[in-house]
Order: structure tokens, then C-alpha cells, then sequence
């Protein structure tokens, strides 16, 4: 821990003062704000009124230190309205990824689908899958990821925010993915999706050297990065699994590299798609690629 520490100083100005050195004051303040927050305590208590929450909150200071992200520390994040539970299984849910996830549900809103049936493939922590079926709950919803401690957070954050969602292990680079999915299919007796989305790891290894240490340091790299410099990687599958599988009229929403968007793009019209076009986020960045299909 860094400095002296005194009983009689506020729980507020405590952690400030140990983040000092390590993040501005704004960053300082915020991370400050959600700890207090989430310990349930006033920001003017001082370390020794808080008892046993004063150990578990120098803990925290002590893990920001070393960079890790805020919402690994709390162990939740939020998104859409939600609070998740968030770990190293996981990536933290993005506010772009939220941006597509509203644009998404606008989309199949105007479907007018009672019963709307979602393919949420690299589901990660199941923040897409489960704030789709909180917002249709009579809909039907499926996660998939390669990663067994993804759906087992994912499973936990359905479980915890009682959102009936079916979870899949299964790799979207292998054939065989496709046979577990059309058998999901089967027991929903239905034929097709009516929208797919997917945020998959799209960044490559050459760009790793412009990320903040605390996102190499702390997030699961098999999310985050795509392997022999194919920022195509998992969008070649993805986008053939999307023409397998979306019924007539039904929606794709991919969150992409905005290096690689146009190749996207150029994909799914490939894939006789209709309605494709390249989406940008607040920041004015291609970051998506929506269409819809034949």
C-alpha cells in the first residue's frame, strides 16, 4: 500500500490518496465514487467507523495499483441497465458493444415478433444474450462461446438476474458448431433465428502495443485477440453461419475491427445479404455492420 495510513481520514479521501500517481483526478474521484458505492458506505465515514469494509477497502486500492480495471475489482459491471457479475472469464462489457445491443433490439423490435428467437455467438458473459431476453422476455435466446468459464459467468449472470437464457459450448471456426446449433433449433422446434449478433475477438496482435496495460494485463487474451494476424478471422464464419441460420427478413448486428469493417461489409454482401451498411458508434467510428437477410 502506498503512504502512511490514518484511521481518522475519510473512506473518500483514503482512496484518493492511495490511487495518487496511478490515474488522474477525475479517474480518481469515479473509481472512488463506484467503491463507496458498492460497500454501501458514505463517502465521509472515516477508516476506523468502517469496521470490517476498511480491510476490503484497502484491498481494492491496492489491486487499482497494479492497474486492474474497476469493474474486476468490484467483480460487477454494468450494461443496459444491469448489473452483471464481471471476471477474468470474461470481457468487461464495452459502452460500444451497448450501443449495438440498443440498435439491435430497435431492429427487432420493428420485426413485431412475439416470440423472437436471438443467436448471440461469442457471448462471452452473456451481457448481450441476457439484456436481449430482458427486453422480450418472451423471446428465445442463445449464447455461444468456446470458452467453458465464459458460459459458466454467463450461466451465473442469467441465474442471478433470472433471465431464462440457453447457453452453448461450441466454436464458431469449427463445422461441427453448426450441428449443435441447428439441434438447439430442433428442441425450440423452430427453423431460424430472427436476429444473430456477435461481438468476436477482432483485434490483432500488431495492435497490442497501442492497449493500456490494463487491458493486456487483466483481460482474457482468447477474447480480445485473433490469432496469425486475420482480422477476418471469425467474421468469414460468422457471417456463413448468419446465412444458414437468420430467417427471411431476420437481422445481423456485428461489432467489428473498424480496420477490417469494409471487408465486413463486403462479406455479408457476398453472402446475398440485403440492407448492408456500416453503422458508427458515438465516436463516429465503423464500428458495426448490419444487414438484413434475403
Amino acid at each position: 500500500m502506498k503512504g502512511e495510513i490514518f484511521p481518522s481520514e475519510s473512506a473518500q479521501a483514503f482512496l484518493c490518496s492511495q490511487l495518487e500517481g496511478y490515474y488522474s483526478g477525475s479517474e480518481r474521484a469515479l473509481m472512488s465514487k463506484w467503491i463507496l458505492e458498492h460497500l454501501n458506505v458514505p463517502k465521509n465515514i472515516t477508516l476506523r467507523d468502517l469496521g470490517a469494509k476498511s480491510e476490503i477497502l484497502k484491498r481494492m486500492a491496492g489491486e487499482l495499483q497494479t492497474h486492474k480495471p474497476i469493474q474486476y475489482v468490484l467483480g460487477e459491471a454494468v450494461f443496459m441497465g444491469h448489473t452483471f457479475f464481471c471476471d477474468a472469464r470474461a470481457l468487461i462489457p464495452r459502452p460500444e458493444t451497448e450501443e449495438m445491443t440498443e440498435m439491435a433490439i430497435k431492429e427487432l423490435m420493428d420485426l413485431q415478433k412475439e416470440e423472437p428467437v436471438v443467436l448471440d455467438l461469442c457471448t462471452g458473459g452473456g451481457c448481450i444474450a441476457i439484456a436481449i431476453k430482458m427486453a422480450f422476455p418472451n423471446s428465445r435466446v442463445l449464447g455461444l462461446d468456446n470458452s467453458v468459464k465464459a458460459i459458466e459467468l454467463a450461466t451465473k449472470n442469467s441465474n442471478y438476474l433470472r433471465a431464462d437464457v440457453s447457453f452453448l459450448l461450441g466454436n464458431i471456426l469449427l463445422s461441427e458448431t453448426s450441428l449443435k446449433i441447428a439441434h438447439e433449433l430442433k428442441k425450440w422446434e423452430v427453423e431460424k433465428f430472427d436476429l444473430i449478433i456477435s461481438n468476436p475477438p477482432y483485434i490483432t496482435r500488431s495492435e497490442s502495443a497501442e492497449m493500456e496495460k490494463r487491458v493486456l494485463d487483466f483481460e482474457p487474451h482468447e477474447a480480445l485477440f485473433v490469432e496469425g494476424g486475420d482480422g477476418m478471422q471469425f467474421y468469414k464464419p460468422l457471417i456463413a453461419m448468419a446465412s444458414e441460420f437468420l430467417g427471411k427478413g431476420g437481422a445481423l448486428w456485428v461489432e467489428c475491427n473498424q480496420t477490417f469493417s469494409n471487408e465486413v461489409l463486403e462479406l455479408a454482401i457476398a453472402q446475398s445479404f440485403i440492407k448492408c451498411r456500416i453503422v458508427k458508434d458515438l465516436s463516429g467510428v465503423g464500428r458495426f455492420v448490419a444487414a438484413i437477410a434475403r
